[in-house]
């Protein structure tokens, strides 16, 4: 019984999760890519350069994922709901505000060049190491417009049942990136140039691949004439800057610590700021699980948050957290055990060196655990209203303990530098328990009253389910008329199910939740696991003599319904038909 109950919150994070996965390790690939060609065949120097500059791609990750998280979820909110207009009206709204502002950021950031890579950590002094930036930095700026772009798609396609294509085009993406990079650096020698270029190309095909959805009849989202408003755009940012705030904070913690292990680590500085770098591109590849699962965990929160449908609320989360936990920690463990050779991978090789970057990749993978399940919960608070505690979590983990502790340990402790990682998600953990329980967030859906019941492919089942949807209307004040209705709405909708759309087949269950809104209206939602079929098309219009009887009899309940249903609806979300009636 409970594993029916749970088939569907189960199968819709399964669909989710796995193209997630696939995209988060592609793009933690691509990621580490111009890190490996660049220290195999440039070196340290080479190294310190892209870490250097690598602060850029936080505010990209500030503004990006802001919008495209944000406007994620608030796109399976309306979408949940029926409202598909005001959806594409606001995908567009949250794409070209957010072009907008990487224009702006583009122009400053080639305008103040010299200040901005200063401010980083280069300096004319280091006359190559200051070259090296400028020719990875200024075409990286150039383009921000079309990384703002693929954040924005990815997410938002992800939300619109797209999430096949959105992880295609990241996979694909990202070997372009991957291979280009080898063929630019590595054959061709055209050093940190060629692999800012190899990026930018592999963001241009990523954004084509996208760009797919808008010309096939798959979701809802399209693009419009450009819509631009700061102001109608916030509440999206708001939603989504309580996770992509920490790119904030990362800005700060990479720029501060380049900055101290270049002054304080004395001659073995630029070491330092080398390891340092290989530290962060293996975070992205022993975060990428943890991102996945929350990513995959998001839309389905948000939907099932808005359904008021705590059980599979409940269920999802546990399932993203168990597996984001088990699958990171165990590419966290492999990356510790062979440290020696992913160091050598970014083209540290000489023992002095190895000496230093070992150590120092070992205690992060010892964090990544800890930082997983914040990471993921974050997610899942943004999700389903609770943004302000998102985002305290976010500033716990930065701001109030990993900037402290770098300024500390970087300017007195500099070889014991790494240790910070560890005592930082220690400390977060601590005291996100502790907001949790002073803002008792221990239960984030309203007290309504909630029928939930899943049914198996049997005619036999719906007098039952009818027992129950009566007496909950009884129990809940239903009016007569009310009562009446919504006893037609199930009866109708699952049989017409049954007998037009199931196949037979064993795994083929109806879900039923009734919720008792605050405002005396009922919201049913019936969602089934058959091939595409939406019962409110059937043949509902007046019978003339030479149509059939039978095939308008079949389907006069739903006319009914249909007539006089406040609200009813239909989508087909993760390969589930699901059906909207308020009554």
């Amino acid at each position: 019984m409970r594993n029916k109950k749970q088939f569907y919150s189960r199968h819709m994070l399964y669909v989710t999760l796995i193209p997630s996965f696939i995209s988060a390790i592609a793009l933690a690939l691509a990621d580490v890519a111009d890190a490996v060609v660049i220290g195999n065949r440039m070196g340290e120097m080479g190294l310190a350069a892209i870490g250097i500059v690598t602060p850029v791609y936080m505010i990209y990750n500030i503004l990006g994922y802001g919008l495209s998280i944000g406007g994620e979820v608030i796109h399976a909110r309306l979408a949940a709901t029926g409202r598909d207009e005001e959806a594409v009206e606001h995908f567009n709204l949250v794409f070209w505000t957010g072009i907008f502002w990487a224009v702006i950021i583009a122009a400053a950031g080639l305008l103040f060049y010299e200040r901005v890579l200063f401010v980083l950590g280069a300096d004319r002094t280091e006359e190559t190491l200051f070259r090296y930036c400028c020719q990875y930095y200024l075409p990286l700026v150039a383009a921000a417009p079309l990384f703002i772009a693929n954040y924005i798609f990815y997410d938002l396609l992800r939300a619109d049942d797209d999430q096949y294509l959105a992880s295609a085009a990241f996979s694909i993406g990202c070997l372009f990136d991957l291979g280009l990079n080898i063929l630019f650096v590595l054959v061709l020698g055209f050093g940190v140039t060629g692999a800012i270029w190899a990026t930018i190309i592999s963001q241009l095909i990523n954004t084509g691949i996208c760009s797919i959805h808008f010309f096939r009849k798959k979701g809802i989202l399209r693009l419009t004439k450009p819509v631009i408003s700061i102001r109608k755009c916030f509440p999206a940012f708001r939603t989504g800057v309580s996770s992509s705030i920490r790119y904030l904070f990362q800005f700060l913690f990479l720029a501060t610590a380049n900055n101290l292990l270049m002054k304080y680590a004395g001659a073995s500085g630029s070491l330092y700021v080398a390891v340092f770098d290989v530290v962060m591109n293996v975070s992205y590849v022993a975060y990428a699980l943890y991102e996945g699962a929350g990513a995959a965990l998001q839309p389905l929160a948000s939907a099932f948050y808005e359904e008021k449908d705590k059980l599979s609320l409940s269920y999802i989360t546990r399932l993203a957290l168990f597996w984001g936990v088990l699958s990171g920690t165990v590419v966290s463990a492999l990356i510790a055990v062979f440290a020696r050779q992913v160091v050598g991978l970014f083209g540290i090789v000489d023992e002095a060196s190895l000496l230093v970057a070992i150590p120092a990749i070992r205690i992060f993978c010892i964090s990544t655990p800890i930082a997983g399940v914040i990471l993921i919960l974050v997610n899942f608070y943004q999700s389903v209203d609770r943004e302000q505690l998102a985002g305290l979590l976010t500033g716990f983990r930065t701001f109030m303990v990993l900037f402290p502790l770098t300024v500390l340990v970087g300017r007195f402790y500099t070889e014991h530098f790494w240790d910070i990682f560890p005592a930082t998600e220690i400390g977060s953990v601590l005291l996100g328990a502790l907001a949790i329980y002073l803002t008792k967030n221990f239960d984030v859906l309203e007290e309504v009253p909630v029928l939930s019941i899943t049914l198996e492919n049997d005619n036999h089942e719906i007098a039952n389910l009818l027992e129950k949807t009566e007496s909950f209307c009884e129990e809940n004040g239903a009016s007569m008329k009310q009562g009446n209705l919504l006893s037609m709405a199930v009866e109708e909708i699952c049989m017409a199910t049954i007998a037009k759309a199931f196949t037979g087949n064993k795994n083929e269950y109806i879900q039923v939740t009734l919720v008792a809104e605050t405002d005396g209206k009922f919201t049913l939602l019936i969602r089934n696991s058959a091939q595409k079929f939406n019962p409110f098309d059937m043949r509902t219009e007046r019978i003339s003599d030479t149509e059939i009887e039978e095939e308008f009899m079949d389907s006069i309940g739903i006319l009914v319904v249909k007539n006089k249903a406040e609200q009813f609806f239909y989508r087909r979300n993760k390969s589930f038909n699901v059906l909207t009636v308020v009554i």
